[in-house]
């Protein structure tokens, strides 16, 4: 069994963290199309990239295996590329635009408990993982 690393997200690896995300979010459940759930799936992944001042890739052998995504307090954030901050605010426009009632959908109450977590304590840093392959035997 190989061994687990730690490195930068490949570059190859962000079309598989697009269905990671398309996956783990239950993304087909809203959206039928296979254009729209890409650009779903990407608009998910490039915004929380933004979110995130580390990003983190996990490899079993040459086979990604997850992605830890954290926001560390003072820590500068991930810079995007142009054409992905572009992306970002384009599903945003057509979210607010075209689908008022079912925007938010997955991102309120994980806003509300972070938002709650906030005023309860000073949070040093917020983690997220992307399991893509089962790790622990």
């Amino acid at each position: 069994m190989a061994e687990l690393t730690f490195s930068d997200l490949r570059k190859k690896d962000y079309k598989k963290v697009v269905e990671l995300a398309i996956k783990g979010m239950n993304f087909r459940w809203y959206l039928k199309r296979r254009l729209s759930l890409k650009m779903y799936g990407k608009y998910f992944l490039y915004l929380e990239l933004s979110k995130a001042s580390q990003v983190i890739a996990c490899y079993r052998g040459e086979e990604l295996a997850g992605l830890l995504l954290a926001d560390m307090k003072g820590e500068r954030k991930f810079k995007l590329s142009p054409f992905k901050r572009l992306h970002v605010r384009f599903i945003d426009f057509i979210q607010h635009a075209f689908a008022k009632d079912r925007w938010g959908l997955t991102t309120t109450p994980i806003e509300r408990c972070w938002i709650s977590t906030k005023e309860a304590m000073t949070p040093m840093a917020k983690f997220a993982f992307w399991p893509r392959i089962r790790i622990w035997t």
